[in-house]
């Protein structure tokens, strides 16, 4: 089963980067803090999939675009983090469609080879 919220040192082994480094992308990005859900007693964050995946995108940003942090922030601040979250929403979406359309398929499979059994059974009777 999915977690539904990850710590700082999980998201930053999923992302291959210091836990450092994510602490950083958080204080230098301030959209990004502000979605960032904390621990009932306050003691550590808890990370959504939104935020990973706006963690994925800084990374991006940083390592494909060369754009420096500040840029980066710049992008967030003007609409880019609506911009990722909504991307995300829209591909777990498109997952959950595409799951669902499998899961058909291979139950139709299941009856299809059935039916052939049947009738391979009804033609060794004739």
């Amino acid at each position: 089963m999915e977690k539904a919220y990850l710590r700082r040192a999980e998201v930053a082994k999923l992302l291959g980067v210091p836990a450092s480094t994510i602490k950083h992308w958080e204080r230098s990005i301030t959209t990004i803090d502000k979605n960032i859900r904390r621990s009932a007693n306050g003691g550590y964050r808890l990370y959504t999939k939104e935020n990973i995946a706006c963690f994925e995108e800084v990374q991006r940003l940083l390592s494909e675009k060369r754009l420096s942090i500040k840029e980066v922030a710049d992008y967030f601040n003007q609409g880019g983090l609506k911009e990722v979250i909504s991307s995300n929403n829209k591909n777990d979406r498109d997952k959950e469609k595409t799951k669902t359309e499998l899961e058909q398929k291979m139950k139709l499979k299941v009856e299809l080879e059935e039916a052939i059994e049947r009738l391979e059974q009804l033609k060794a009777l004739l």
